[in-house]
């Protein structure tokens, strides 16, 4: 195909374009379903059912944004390997620079949108401070070591949380089934970045990594569709 002939890596950068665009498709739905389901909604509605629908949309609403920031960090790693011949190290910089910041970002929007729906609301406030904190302490982390090891190790942490924030209710809220299935594939894209584990010399271990982390982001957008026309307490 005389497209992979042009790229340094096809069919990583494919992969993560393919990342990209399933991010954005993702965040799009979600902000439509938002949309109109306040068209829908907008009606009087008794105030705790009000309540319990404005947490659902914030939640929804951090996910949304988390994708869009996978879908920076993917188009930015896509583009490094892609052309990375063609750049020069002022352009490899800042797109490595912009992979890392988003997805920091993303990280810290998935970990918000669980504060937010698994959290009492008076231990929100010290959540999302730790957050913060996490993101700041990771930003100033990748300023001086940008190696994508680190980057992986934040990402996953984050997913820990999650896990552990889902895991009381899992049982009982049907949404956080589904994120905790998102997470535990994600811990199986690390293994396999982490292993070097290649199919071939062109499928390597940066292709597969994409390939599973897209069937996670998958369970976390089916996740978060549950949230959205559901309640927080089942």
């Amino acid at each position: 195909m005389p497209i992979l002939l042009l790229l340094h890596e096809p069919w990583t950068t494919l992969t993560d374009y393919g990342m990209a665009l399933e991010a954005l498709l993702f965040a799009f739905l979600l902000w439509k379903g938002l949309l109109w389901k306040g068209l829908l909604n907008g009606g009087g509605r008794k105030a705790e059912k009000h309540s319990d629908e404005r947490v659902r949309s914030s939640v929804v609403g951090l996910w949304a944004i988390a994708f869009v920031s996978v879908a920076i960090a993917s188009t930015a790693a896509g583009t490094y390997h892609g052309f990375q011949p063609e750049l020069s190290l002022e352009g490899k910089w800042l797109l490595w620079r912009t992979m890392t910041y988003a997805l920091g970002c993303a990280s810290a929007f998935i970990l918000a949108a669980t504060v937010v729906s698994e959290l009492p609301r008076w231990m929100q406030g010290w959540g999302m401070g730790a957050i913060a904190l996490k993101s700041l302490l990771h930003w100033n982390w990748t300023r001086s070591n940008p190696a994508f090891n680190g980057i992986v190790i934040d990402y996953l942490s984050a997913m820990l949380l999650v896990l552990l924030l889902h895991l009381p209710q899992c049982w009982v809220k049907a949404h956080g089934r589904w994120m905790m299935a998102g997470v535990l594939i994600s811990f199986g894209a690390a293994a396999v970045q982490g292993i070097q584990f290649n199919l071939s010399d062109a499928i390597d271990h940066n292709v597969l990594y994409h390939l599973v982390q897209m069937a996670a982001l998958l369970f976390f957008y089916q996740g978060a569709c549950v949230l959205q026309h559901s309640s927080l307490r089942s």
